[in-house]
């Protein structure tokens, strides 16, 4: 399953919002700006020149997928209790020497081909 990559989210989603932010501030501004989410919302976090990121999609039951693009490819639910704990390799991973980061956040009423 392939994940659309920032250009992709932008030109198809109407209600995407995107922002530059702090990689020091990543992970506080995740977990905060992922409980707002509504169901089937996703929120984005891409390098500067959005070669590589994840998607943060929130599902129903208690569970996210988590997308991964750039250095590695890789999609998989995690229980939202275990969010920080499989965030952490993956923003170390993705984005080794960033400094800032953009943050996308959809209201997910839009259906993307690549999501699944």
């Amino acid at each position: 399953m392939r994940a659309p990559v920032y250009g992709e989210c932008i030109a198809c989603c109407q209600r995407a919002v995107a922002v530059l932010i702090l990689f020091s501030q990543v992970m506080t501004i995740v977990q905060l700006r992922y409980r707002r989410l509504p169901e089937r919302g996703r929120l984005g976090v891409f390098s500067f020149k959005k070669d590589r990121g994840f998607w943060l999609e929130k599902l129903a039951d208690g569970h996210c997928r988590l997308s991964e693009f750039g250095f590695r490819s890789d999609c998989r639910m995690i229980a939202v209790c275990h969010l920080e704990a499989e965030l952490k390799p993956v923003i170390k991973l993705e984005f080794p020497r960033s400094y800032k980061l953009h943050l996308v956040l959809e209201a997910g009423t839009q259906t993307h081909a690549g999501s699944g």
